[in-house]
């Protein structure tokens, strides 16, 4: 917090010092987020710029070797293995894409007290992405999407855990919007439903909210950041079927571009250059890369290597998602 802040100055000094680098906010209210080997070096540029608040320090190579593992053991039985990386545990159905085979439960961090303010409960598919929106202030995080969603019982019980005056709900799903609104009549709690239908929407409405903000003024904020994202999508075809023009078989590698598919292929870095090359002709300056259960580290690095040297005017950022049935997730923003 301080006065006349400037973002540009401070990601670019940041950026020296580390990766997976977010710096977001207003000329009096900064929130950053940073992967670094020397946190008392970022912490130490940051108090000379302002007043510290908020201050939260994770060993993220010891998170992300448990989320794996966590990951690994919860996988149940394959019918459908994702093609080329390893068995996602996915089942067919009427649909063109995989089930996400992770069970729906809800991972809690303390409840707050009664008291004025806001809390946010999330829903996102992966350890990895749970622990980002953790990061980023969630207060509930409800394991689910696609067809394992959540039901209007599992959004009030999240709901009731958050003791904050006022509770924003980050759906991050098309399908889970109108669950969610429904939830939000059901209580006599002040409930507020942020219209996200993809993970990436829901971090950027993270990046506007502010805790102690005015609650319509904090909808306004999470809204409007929400419509710059543009969200890509990489998964598989679990049967042979006709799309529009598009004549897809089993296996087929799909890019998905706000939900529409726009790219088919059989590799999955090939399929999201291919979707990214479409995207950014909207403009951005932002690419941010999650890379889903089962993609090991060194792929996802090389695929984000050969990127930043084809776009070397964007920032790219890559975050262990660890969702489930989608290779990756990206934003342009």
């Amino acid at each position: 917090r301080g006065l006349d802040l400037s973002l540009e100055a401070m990601r670019e000094t940041l950026a020296q010092w580390g990766d997976c680098l977010l710096v977001v906010g207003t000329p009096e209210l900064v929130k950053i987020h940073i992967h670094t080997d020397n946190p008392g070096r970022v912490l130490d540029y940051c108090v000379h710029q302002g007043e510290l608040i908020q201050i939260e320090i994770k060993n993220m190579k010891e998170q992300h070797e448990d989320l794996k593992s966590t990951a690994h053991h919860a996988e149940p039985d394959s019918q459908a293995p994702m093609p080329g990386v390893r068995d996602f545990g996915t089942a067919e159905g009427d649909g063109l894409f995989g089930a996400i085979g992770e069970s729906d439960r809800t991972e809690t961090t303390e409840p707050l007290e009664d008291e004025p303010g806001a809390a946010v409960v999330a829903i996102a598919a992966g350890e990895g992405l749970g622990e980002i929106f953790r990061s980023l202030g969630v207060s509930e995080v409800i394991h689910g999407g696609q067809t394992m969603n959540p039901s209007t019982q599992d959004l009030l019980d999240a709901i009731d855990k958050v003791r904050a005056k006022t509770v924003f709900v980050l759906p991050n799903n098309k399908n889970i919007i109108l669950t969610a609104q429904q939830a939000a009549e059901l209580t006599d709690r002040d409930v507020r439903v942020v219209p996200t239908k993809f993970v990436p929407q829901g971090i950027a409405a993270m990046l506007a909210w502010q805790a102690d903000a005015d609650p319509d003024q904090s909808l306004k904020a999470m809204t409007r950041a929400i419509e710059s994202i543009h969200t890509g999508e990489v998964t598989y075809a679990v049967r042979t079927t006709q799309f529009g023009d598009l004549e897809i078989k089993e296996g087929d590698i799909l890019g998905l571009w706000n939900g529409q598919i726009k790219a088919i292929g059989r590799e999955p870095e090939e399929v999201l250059e291919e979707l990214l090359s479409k995207m950014i002709d909207q403009g951005g300056e932002i690419i941010t890369i999650y890379a889903g259960n089962g993609i090991p580290e060194e792929r996802s690095a090389a695929l984000v290597d050969k990127l930043r040297k084809k776009y070397f005017d964007y920032e790219i950022e890559l975050h262990y998602g660890g969702q489930p049935l989608y290779y990756y997730l990206f934003s342009v923003e």
